[in-house]
């Protein structure tokens, strides 16, 4: 079975290159320092571990900050990509192994667990959050906190999703990505169909990708029943990068959950 990323994975950091991830690592810093967990010079850096790394690129900004991460992701050549990414940053340690953030197992315990960039919302049934939370609680050591971000269903209903088209491109592409969702109301999800145009600007071949991504958006009373079931409890949640209060404005919300 194809899964997300498995088609497009090679243009995703072009995709993303105007990503704020400098700006979304020093918040997510911010926030693990709000909950007790700070990297402080000439201390043991604080442990995390990464669900859904992707390429790396907010692992070496918090890297950089001070934190001791190992990354996790499904996918391959993301994982290629983030080894590529850290061959060229000798300064730098960035271990990563392949792995379902539903069951990936490793036998050590960190401060902190993150999943950035709505991970959280690719798990669409009870049973794979079950898994992802159950994954975060199982490598986190007593009273250690678990930091991620999803789609807001307040938000998601309110606003509504909407068709969107992003052109970028490099010395040797252009990519051209539709993205045409549909709102799934009764099961919590939105079905995103995308369609990528990969043009080789030398010679002018046309490629075409297409993939279908099923995102959960959430309420906050699911998100504490599945956390609970998990051991860990939500300690805060706030719009992402603002910080402020979750809203029908807030598409994205970020949460942090404690182990017990």
């Amino acid at each position: 079975m194809i899964k997300p990323f498995d088609l497009s994975s090679q243009y995703y950091d072009l995709l993303y290159h105007d990503k704020d991830y400098e700006g979304e690592a020093t918040y997510i810093a911010s926030l693990l320092e709000r909950h007790g967990c700070r990297a402080e010079a000439g201390e043991t850096p604080p442990s995390l571990l990464e669900l859904g790394c992707g390429t790396g690129a907010h692992a070496e900004i918090l890297c950089r900050q001070g934190y001791d991460i190992v990354g996790v992701d499904q996918s391959q050549e993301m994982l290629d990509q983030a080894n590529r990414r850290f061959t060229q940053l000798a300064d730098l340690q960035f271990e990563c192994h392949q792995g379902d953030a539903r069951s990936f197992r490793v036998d050590r315990q960190f401060d902190a667990v993150i999943s950035l960039f709505h991970v959280a919302s690719y798990q669409t049934t009870d049973k794979d959050v079950a898994g992802f939370f159950q994954t975060a609680s199982a490598h986190l050591k007593p009273g250690g906190i678990f930091a991620f971000d999803l789609w807001y269903g307040p938000a998601v209903l309110t606003q509504l999703p909407t068709t969107r088209i992003k052109r970028v491109n490099d010395d040797n592409i252009e990519v051209v990505r539709i993205a045409e969702p549909t709102l799934l109301e009764r099961q919590n999800l939105v079905e995103v169909a995308y369609t990528i145009f990969v043009t080789n600007r030398a010679t002018g071949v046309i490629g075409r990708i297409q993939e279908k991504h099923r995102m959960r958006y959430y309420f906050e009373p699911e998100i504490k029943m599945l956390a609970n079931a998990a051991g860990l409890h939500i300690a805060n949640e706030e719009e992402w990068l603002s910080k402020k209060e979750p809203s029908v404005d807030s598409w994205g919300v970020a949460f942090v959950c404690r182990k017990s």
